[in-house]
């Protein structure tokens, strides 16, 4: 949960936050590049005045990971050697974080596909994998074949900044430099109204969601939220509800 604002330099949570560079460069024009990077800068100081250390690395970039100890990635690195970098500075970095976020699509810090634990042939949830960014939540090694030992129930504090996937050099900043701005901008509430367990899912989704949230929080009662409209669509697990959405089982 993010610190007060006033909070000693030495009791600051920490975020550590991820990309590709190399990715980066192919995907936008220098110009956009160069948006991107100082939008980043103004999001690392907004957080410092919240009380959080961002931490953001270019796990390819040889220079910053010689600094701190990690082996880089090539350009060309699959998810599983991107999640060895982390699960490497989240030992070496000086403090461990409390948030780790990936920063751009897939198409920049690429998801794992596991095995889709709601998969009905015969029903209305026919896709046999799901892509994930669980197995980056966890240090345990990924095991597609035992989620419940592996990354099912996530061990990290994650989120993605993601841009928009697109062609190399053909990359628009806009939606990326507006979603920064709205990061930047945000202000924290009361740690109360953090502590009542939410998710929200699709209604294909909410047998695998219904199971989460009962082991998560050994609560057999809680269910995650069905929200209309977007009953085909996937949703990840978020913090809490619009204002005003009604309770769905």
């Amino acid at each position: 949960m993010p610190t007060d604002p006033s909070t000693p330099e030495n009791e600051k949570s920490i975020k550590l936050s991820v990309t590709v560079k190399s990715r980066l460069q192919r995907k936008y024009a220098p110009a956009y590049l160069q948006q991107i990077n100082d939008k980043v800068k103004d999001w690392i100081a907004a957080d410092a005045k919240r009380g959080i250390q961002t931490v953001h690395v270019h796990v390819d970039d040889t220079k910053e990971m010689g600094d701190l100890g990690v082996r880089p990635v090539s350009e060309e690195a699959t998810n599983e050697e991107i999640k060895r970098v982390i699960d490497d500075l989240w030992t070496k970095l000086p403090a461990t974080p409390h948030y780790l976020v990936l920063f751009g699509a897939e198409d920049i810090v690429p998801m794992f596909q596991v095995p889709n634990p709601s998969f009905d042939p015969n029903g209305i949830d026919t896709d046999q994998t799901v892509p994930s960014d669980n197995p980056y939540a966890t240090p345990l090694a990924f095991e597609p074949l035992d989620p419940t030992n592996s990354y099912l129930i996530p061990q990290r504090a994650i989120g993605r900044i993601p841009d928009m996937v697109s062609d190399p050099g053909k990359g628009e900043a806009a939606w990326l430099l507006a979603y920064l701005d709205t990061a930047i901008k945000w202000e924290s509430q009361d740690k109360s109204v953090y502590k009542v367990p939410y998710a929200i899912c699709t209604a294909e989704a909410r047998f695998a969601g219904n199971d989460f949230m009962q082991k998560t929080f050994d609560d057999p009662g809680l269910r995650p939220y069905l929200p209309d409209g977007f009953r085909r669509r996937r949703f990840t697990h978020c913090p809490r509800p619009p204002l005003g959405w009604p309770a769905r089982h």
